[in-house]
């Protein structure tokens, strides 16, 4: 699901649970259990562990095209990462747990942590959405035809429609 009305990236709860397992790997001193709904570490910056870390993969299928309109949209470190800054200065992993999962099985939300590197077309007339990347955001995602891509696991391979 596109959300406008969302900031981050829900996650179906198996997938998160992998994504878990692949930051705790890269952040040993990493905490999902504090915050109900982030992945955080107080004990380092954003800057200092983004370059452990390996950019999310979200591989979103279906639609009308004639290619097949299959593509992974992926999104570096830096995006999925929030500082946050005051008394208890912590880094914040911005790609959490849909847990409205329970309810509608293999369900993501896209909200503007995603959205505001692409460019979005709403086509009603076709009932079709389009997505391109964003001029400001070329370095930060990719779109990528998955069988081009280099070894780098997405996070699922369910279409979402």
């Amino acid at each position: 699901m596109i959300d406008t009305g969302s900031t981050l990236i829900a996650v179906p709860s198996p997938l998160f649970k992998g994504l878990q397992a692949q930051w705790q790997k890269a952040v040993p001193d990493l905490d999902c259990s504090t915050d109900a709904n982030f992945c955080e570490t107080k004990k380092q910056t954003c800057s200092s562990i983004e370059h452990s870390l390996q950019p999310v993969g979200f591989l979103i299928g279906g639609g009308k095209s004639s290619s097949g309109s299959e593509t992974i949209f992926e999104i570096m470190p830096s995006e999925y990462l929030f500082q946050v800054d005051g008394g208890d200065s912590k880094c914040q992993f911005a790609i959490a747990e849909n847990k409205l999962d329970k309810f509608n099985n293999k369900n993501f939300i896209f909200g503007q942590l995603f959205l505001k590197h692409f460019y979005t077309v709403y086509n009603y007339e076709n009932e079709q959405i389009s997505l391109g990347i964003n001029k400001n955001s070329e370095k930060l995602v990719r779109m990528v035809n998955p069988q081009q891509r280099e070894q780098v696991p997405a996070i699922t391979e369910m279409p979402v429609e």
